[in-house]
């Protein structure tokens, strides 16, 4: 009897065993799949913009109704881009580096341009929501086709150069970096 249970068992554990493996090789087959569709994926996405990238110009509507157009050719200094979605928590998290950067050298420190993806309704409920006291531009992906992340911060130099891009939340290390940069260009 003992020996009769005993290869039930066995033989249980056997079956088991070939339906594992086959179910292993069908998730890994699945999952190489699935990793070639993301490869394929991630190559038609436009590059990420990077340091010493030139920024390309834009031409983008104001909240107050103005179209502005950002060349980022003027010799006078910095333009700093802050791009948001008012549905971002990080974006949110991110509106006192935000308020700091503001601040930064009054009237004659570096041009600062909110950047919303969002709808203008929306964007505008935003700024009236946090005071934002610099300009709010509406884009859409295509006009921020090299900005693959929300929220980013762009630090733009004379030329057009990408001086230094943030994804996320500012680190403390960024908000000095501008701060002195934007020292440095007066």
């Amino acid at each position: 009897m003992f020996t009769v249970l005993f290869a039930v068992l066995f033989l249980g554990m056997a079956v088991e065993l070939v339906l594992l493996t086959r179910q292993n090789r069908a998730l890994k087959a699945s999952l190489a799949e699935t990793q070639g569709e993301c490869a394929a994926a991630q190559e038609s996405v436009a590059p990420s913009l990077r340091i010493g990238d030139v920024m390309e110009p834009l031409t983008l509507g104001s909240l107050a109704g103005e179209t502005i157009e950002l060349a980022f050719d003027d010799p006078r200094g910095d333009v700093l881009l802050l791009i948001f979605s008012a549905r971002c928590p990080a974006c949110n998290e991110n509106l006192p580096n935000w308020k700091r950067i503001e601040r930064i050298g009054g009237p004659e420190g570096p041009r600062i341009y909110y950047v919303s993806t969002d709808e203008e309704t929306v964007a505008r409920e935003f700024a009236a929501e946090h005071e934002l006291q610099k300009p709010v531009l509406v884009a859409d992906s295509r006009e921020l086709h090299r900005v693959n992340h929300i929220p980013t911060t762009i630090q733009i130099g004379p030329e057009g150069i990408v001086r230094n891009v943030w994804v996320g939340v500012l680190p403390a290390e960024a908000l000095v970096e501008i701060e002195r940069s934007t020292r440095a260009d007066r």
